[in-house]
């Protein structure tokens, strides 16, 4: 894609280097370029100009293929009353395409997400890396982890790693650590035997430590120290993904027979804190968070089975149990929580778009070229 400014002042193009479709813009004098190249937005897929308006604004066509877009958000939420008190917003602005596995830093002042873009138009091969964004400036670096594959991302304790469930470069299925400057990839745990897999991994409250499932046919939750090796299977099993280690590591909360459950990782008996009956069915997508106090879980819900056309909507309960409450917040295919340390921001993931074509716009990029 190559279009002008009507002034013939602005030019602006697009870049498919190492697979990601970047816009860029460049300026013009008496018909040359002057300097070096703008990039403006980061993976826009599939892109078709539209036209460049007056005051400098750049209008193109998208296609979403198959799902549409799924994309991260944010949104506030008031820690006294439980609801929403704005509405979600896009969590990043230059990575438009399949952004996925939002996680906030332990200090609040970075986000993590997986970043992916359809190869083929039509297909479900997509080109992945982790995108670590600055909250303050916007900025994101990029990093590319030496996994070829990896899922959910939680940043560790001290901020330096992130945690992930992924397949190494030579297909080895496991947990891993991702380190958060260079994406080199340490394998933390790997399954026995080709029957098992890992899944759903989360950090102790000191780092030292990981949960996680392993899974056959039920999900046994097993917990591993990471300075010997030992592991050490929890009294309690899962049938749907998802684990939430308390703050001060003291209960881990996962989903069992459409049921909300808290386990003491010290041991003791599953406690049942929300029980739904069908057709309302727990959303179990990474869908699982405690509020930085310790004193609450949010989750999400839907009336039928999870699909990525369903609508999800967001609640919360005490970790005493009680009558959940409703936060205001439903999207379609909502799922994977990420609460900021502050207990008022929450980030997530949800379907934006539709099927077929969307019109966009980058508004006075033209001006930053002058």
């Amino acid at each position: 894609m190559k279009v002008c400014s009507p002034e013939g002042k602005s030019l602006f193009s697009t870049s498919t280097r190492n697979l990601r479709n970047n816009v860029y813009g460049l300026h013009i004098e008496n018909g040359k370029s002057v300097g070096s190249p703008l990039l403006i937005r980061r993976v826009v897929v599939d892109l078709w100009a539209i036209g460049v308006t007056s005051q400098g604004s750049l209008y193109y066509n998208t296609w979403h293929y198959n799902r549409g877009f799924r994309n991260i958000f944010s949104a506030t939420l008031d820690p006294d009353t439980g609801r929403i008190q704005s509405a979600p917003v896009l969590a990043t602005s230059l990575s438009i395409g399949e952004n996925s596995y939002f996680s906030w830093s332990p200090d609040g002042s970075k986000t993590a997400y997986r970043t992916a873009r359809i190869v083929e138009p039509g297909s479900s091969q997509c080109d992945c890396s982790m995108a670590i964004q600055d909250v303050a400036s916007g900025s994101v670096r990029e990093i590319r982890p030496r996994l070829s594959g990896f899922g959910k991302l939680q940043w560790r304790p001290d901020g330096k790693a992130l945690l992930t469930a992924g397949v190494s470069l030579d297909g080895k299925e496991g947990i891993f650590s991702i380190d958060a400057l260079t994406g080199e990839a340490t394998a933390l745990a790997l399954p026995e035997s080709d029957k098992v897999r890992l899944q759903g991994p989360v950090w102790g409250p000191d780092g030292k430590s990981i949960l996680y499932f392993s899974w056959t046919n039920v999900g046994t939750m097993v917990l591993r120290n990471l300075d010997n090796g030992r592991t050490r299977e929890l009294e309690a099993r899962a049938d749907r993904g998802g684990l939430a280690l308390s703050p001060d590591g003291s209960q881990v909360a996962f989903f069992n027979r459409n049921a909300l459950m808290t386990l003491p990782i010290s041991g003791g008996k599953a406690r049942t804190i929300l029980q739904l009956k069908q057709p309302e069915y727990f959303v179990s997508i990474h869908a699982l968070a405690w509020t930085p106090d310790g004193r609450r879980l949010l989750f999400l819900k839907e009336s039928a089975n999870y699909s990525e056309q369903s609508v999800s909507t967001l609640w919360r309960v005490s970790a005493d149990g009680g009558e959940p409450e409703n936060t205001g917040l439903a999207m379609k295919g909502m799922h994977e929580l990420s609460v900021h340390p502050d207990g008022r921001r929450i980030g997530f993931t949800a379907r934006s778009g539709s099927d077929g074509p969307e019109t966009w716009a980058i508004e006075g990029f033209a001006s930053l070229l002058q």
